[in-house]
């Protein structure tokens, strides 16, 4: 109802839940600074404004709780789309064998010169 009617959602003037809704969609487009800009630019009421950071918050962390969760399961999701993951098996591949050609364990004067770099553009 609320996709052809958005004054049914509730709310009227600056506390409408439209207005708030502008500003989830700036968080996601350019972060909390779009977020702010948005408040700015649709007047958002002042009693819908943290509502609606708590809303971008929490359906941001907990989308970032399924992605990670399911970054470990990447085989059986892969399986269970039936995706081709044969090209990023072959890139991880690639990298794998590249940094172990090139690894070295650090000298002390590796050590000693990283220290003088960082202390010497810290001072």
């Amino acid at each position: 109802v609320s996709i052809f009617a958005p004054d049914i959602v509730g709310g009227e003037g600056p506390n409408a839940v439209w207005r708030g809704f502008t500003t989830i969609a700036g968080s996601w487009i350019g972060g909390s600074a779009n977020q702010t800009a948005m408040k700015q630019v649709f007047e958002v009421g002042d009693r819908i404004f943290p509502i609606m950071v708590a809303v971008d918050v929490l359906v941001g962390y907990v989308w970032m709780g399924f992605l990670l969760y399911g970054a470990g399961m990447s085989r059986r999701i892969d399986r269970w789309l039936k995706a081709d993951a044969s090209a990023i098996d072959e890139v991880q591949e690639k990298i794998e064998s590249y940094q172990a050609s090139i690894a070295r364990i650090p000298s002390l004067a590796d050590l000693v010169t990283i220290a003088a770099v960082g202390f010497g553009v810290t001072a």
